[in-house]
């Protein structure tokens, strides 16, 4: 699995790392639910930080779904942390009617294994101008001007 972030700046650099696909060790529970008319089956698990629950359905045999989350009975159509500060939703179901092929734009991409990137994300959000700072001009910021960092709450916790 290819994963790819942009993080604002000038140099409009996108970050990017491999990993194996990830495997959850799911709990099946006995709710269920419709989703866009498929039944649809609880599951729950931990990963990566975060306490998950999921509605899978059988009626489409892919072992997938949004962002990592994946390795059901069948393709997950919600889930959420069990917080919910992230919630993945299906929005609809259709049938292509020719297939696309994923496209991997002609930017400048750069290296860098996760938990690296999950620190320069964390730099960003906690001082954004001295981080952009740091990026233009190779020094922190000294300017008295306020820097306001933005709430870090990423998914990935680990």
């Amino acid at each position: 699995m290819t994963v790819t972030t942009r993080i604002f700046e000038p140099r409009a650099d996108v970050f990017f790392y491999e990993e194996d696909i990830p495997m959850q060790a799911w709990t099946l529970t006995p709710e269920f639910k419709q989703i866009h008319g498929y039944d649809c089956q609880k599951a729950t698990t931990r990963y990566l930080g975060r306490n998950y629950e999921a509605w899978f359905t059988s009626g489409i045999p892919i072992s997938n779904g949004p962002w990592k989350l994946g390795g059901l009975p069948g393709m997950i159509l919600e889930a959420y942390d069990t917080q919910r500060h992230f919630i993945f939703d299906c929005v609809g179901i259709e049938k292509l009617k020719k297939t696309e092929p994923i496209v991997k734009y002609d930017w400048h991409y750069v290296e860098k294994p996760r938990k690296d990137l999950q620190k320069v994300i964390e730099k960003f959000h906690d001082d954004p101008l001295a981080y952009l700072t740091g990026v233009l001009w190779g020094r922190v910021s000294t300017s008295r001007v306020s820097s306001k960092s933005k709430p870090y709450n990423p998914l990935e916790r680990e």
